[in-house]
């Protein structure tokens, strides 16, 4: 990772190489959109603002590099894509780089308070809203507390500036009053107490990245841990767990720009070339790496060549179980190959997503636009077995989202009843499933009257949601078609994923049984 620190902050950010994505795009939740000149400058408006945790980025082509002009789409995100994935969409001409976010994967905060990822030893902090306070705003006062604390700030007139120096943004400055504070953003700057930003266009940053510490933490193997179907195959060379038998390729330009050299990271050196080149420019060159056995696809990874000012623009990928037929990957419902967006310079990690994943053990990338010659290092990621027991649930799950599920509902009396004879029962393998669109985003918990959710026994938690850091949990569904008491009882297990709750459903006792959901 790269570590971005300004000296006058103290807030940690780190954009890792396999949280970048070509042709993704995080929506619904941008916040700010700006003009800048590349995406180093679009990471750094990213990390001055507190409440952004990640980007995406479209290139205008029109655009010399060279020429000092701000033309380049940055849109600014509150969320990243781990929280929501399904928001993570494909357009064909963004990037999306996220971040780190320990609030999603660590945060305590309470009482509504808001989180920011980067701060203090936890990797985050919380910023209590009025009526509470402590480390994470576990503290709530009564509006007669509220005035009594009020009424004694006002009597001793304590320096909050000082006694709490972090009450204002970095950018800040603070001044005391009698009985409270107040914040001002200093001169370059704009926004409230919790936001000052630099104002202008991203040339006003100059100044500020002056003041920018760099701080390598760590040169590792650039390690997927979106699921556990992500996990590096071994074409890294730092990794190396694919021998160099395993890898061949269509042409070599001599030996010292070999197939074996087209491993993820792999560094020119004395008698090698720091990559694969092909030895023709045309398309019908490819790279090949045979897994020996079937294995299951989620993720591909590519570079450009080391010192050398020679990359893949574009590539479409094929797979095969014996070596010798071989499939181009498509997306569902299309008829032809699917192109996958490279490189634009030698050494930058550009990730792809394989969704729908597949299950091949040879894979070949065939280049069809590239930048001074064809040359390239990659890396592939995935799982042995299948999918559906190798990832993620909060990733892998089916939809429940019919409009008669939700709670409030009523079934009508001559019918026809619904029922969930379609999932599993406790002796088949589990699934996990997520209620979305009409049939509400969670299971209720509390009693559903029957003739509701479109059948006559409605189902309902009987217990709470868990919290993120929970994990897995187990919980009874209660259906009954009487006022009190349950009819019949289920155990299954809940999940929350951050920004939705995910369900280990299986056949209910009966076909006039069925899960509600509610908003």
């Amino acid at each position: 990772y790269l570590n971005l620190f300004i000296l006058e902050r103290e807030r940690a950010m780190l954009f890792p190489d396999y949280y970048f994505f070509a042709e993704r795009r995080l929506v619904n939740h941008t916040i700010e959109t700006r003009k800048v000149k590349n995406l180093d400058d679009c990471e750094l408006f990213c990390y001055l603002n507190d409440n952004y945790v990640s980007l995406n980025f479209k290139k205008d082509p029109g655009i010399n590099p060279k020429n000092d002009k701000s033309g380049h789409i940055c849109e600014l995100n509150n969320a990243t894509h781990l929280k929501y994935d399904s928001d993570l969409t494909y357009d064909a001409f963004f990037y999306y780089r996220g971040s780190k976010n320990s609030c999603d994967t660590y945060s305590l905060c309470q009482n509504n308070a808001t989180c920011q990822t980067g701060f203090t030893i936890k990797g985050y902090r919380c910023l209590c809203p009025p009526g509470s306070d402590g480390e994470h705003c576990e503290n709530a006062f009564t509006p007669f507390s509220l005035f009594l604390i009020s009424f004694f700030k006002f009597l001793t007139d304590v320096d909050e500036c000082k006694t709490y120096p972090g009450s204002c943004y970095v950018y800040a400055t603070c001044v005391n009053t009698r009985g409270s504070y107040v914040c001002t953003c200093k001169p370059r700057y704009t926004g409230d107490r919790r936001n000052c930003t630099a104002s202008g266009t991203v040339n006003s940053l100059k100044n500020v990245q002056k003041k920018l510490f760099i701080r390598y933490v760590g040169i590792n193997p650039l390690i997927p841990t979106l699921t556990a179907c992500s996990a590096p195959l071994g074409m890294d060379n730092q990794l190396k767990l694919i021998k160099d038998a395993q890898i061949s390729a269509s042409s070599e330009w001599d030996g010292n720009h070999a197939a074996i050299q087209g491993r993820l990271n792999f560094l020119a050196h004395p008698g090698k070339r720091g990559g694969w080149s092909a030895k023709n420019k045309n398309l019908n060159q490819w790279i090949q790496v045979d897994l020996l056995t079937k294995t299951t696809i989620t993720q591909m990874a590519t570079q450009g060549r080391n010192a050398h000012n020679q990359w893949v623009k574009k590539y479409r990928m094929q797979y095969s179980d014996d070596g010798v037929n071989f499939s181009f990957y498509q997306m569902p419902g299309q008829n032809f190959p699917k192109e996958f967006i490279a490189n634009q310079d030698s050494d930058t990690v550009v990730f792809q997503q394989i969704h729908p994943s597949i299950k091949a053990r040879y894979i070949r990338l065939l280049p069809t636009k590239w930048h001074n010659h064809i040359s390239m290092r990659m890396e592939l990621y995935g799982c042995e077995g299948t999918i559906a027991t190798g990832c993620n649930p909060c990733k892998n799950y089916k939809i429940l989202n019919e409009n008669d599920r939700e709670s409030s509902y009523s079934t009508p009396t001559n019918g026809p009843e619904s029922c969930d004879d379609q999932l599993p029962t406790e002796s088949d393998p589990a699934e996990w499933y997520r209620l979305m669109g009409d049939a509400g985003t969670k299971m209720p918990t509390k009693r559903v009257d029957a003739y509701h959710c479109g059948t006559v026994w409605s189902g309902w938690l009987d217990g709470a949601h868990p919290a993120l850091k929970d994990g897995e949990v187990h919980r009874t569904v209660c259906f009954s078609d009487r006022p009190t008491g349950c009819k019949h009882t289920i155990e299954i297990s809940v999940k929350n994923c951050g920004a939705y709750f995910i369900y280990k459903l299986f056949k209910p006792p009966g076909c006039n049984s069925r899960y509600c959901g509610t908003d």
